[in-house]
């Protein structure tokens, strides 16, 4: 049974006896104080970002595996048609000088010029001898011939016969070239047509083209 206080316990502060049978429940009860509450326990702020950082990681990641590729595929289209556009442009740039010299070929072979080269000498290019579809045109190649006799001082007059000598024996064509076959068609009375004369017929340009496919298709010449 616990003491009563009396009046000179309580005037000098004293409280009540303890109760020595209480002491052990009593300390049960208290809470200890030595343990961390924040042990065993990470920052919020440090858990959220490192979550955050690895996602932006495998996003990057992501995104380099789809971008290559496809940056490589059009890097090779790319090439792929460099290259066809420069072949493209080879194969013009071939056919266009072909048909620049064929036409060379033509105006000189039309041309009475004892050189017809003077043609480009006196500064005439190919495409002022053109009409309007492209041709060669007989007349414009006369009178650029006579430009380029004024021109260069030149002295105008038929051009050289190869078959001159030959009398009245039959001309050998086996060992003319292109340009003798079309002069000697247009010019020398003795190898042209009766039609091929002025006021008769076609013009002597025609009749020396028309001559000239003949010597072409002629079998004896081979």
């Amino acid at each position: 049974m616990t003491d009563q206080p009396t009046a000179l316990d309580r005037l000098l502060g004293a409280g009540p006896t303890a109760d020595p049978a209480q002491e052990p429940a009593q300390q049960a009860q208290e809470p200890t104080n030595d343990v961390d509450p924040h042990e065993g326990t990470s920052d919020p702020s440090t858990a959220s970002q490192e979550p955050q950082e690895a996602v932006e990681g495998e996003d990057d990641q992501d995104r380099t595996l789809d971008d290559e590729p496809a940056g490589a595929g059009r890097r090779n289209r790319e090439a792929r048609y460099r290259t066809q556009l420069r072949e493209v442009e080879a194969d013009r740039d071939r056919l266009a000088g072909d048909l620049e010299a064929a036409r060379k070929t033509i105006a000189e072979s039309l041309s009475d010029l004892r050189k017809p080269s003077a043609l480009w000498a006196a500064g005439t290019t190919v495409a002022d001898l053109l009409d309007e579809d492209g041709r060669v045109d007989p007349a414009k190649v006369a009178d650029a011939s006579k430009a380029a006799v004024e021109a260069l001082g030149l002295a105008r007059g038929p051009r050289p016969d190869r078959t001159q000598g030959s009398g009245d024996r039959a001309v050998d064509r086996k060992s003319m070239t292109v340009q003798d076959v079309v002069w000697a068609d247009t010019n020398d009375p003795r190898t042209a047509s009766p039609v091929a004369r002025p006021n008769s017929g076609p013009s002597p340009t025609d009749q020396a083209l028309d001559n000239l496919a003949k010597w072409l298709a002629d079998p004896s010449r081979k």
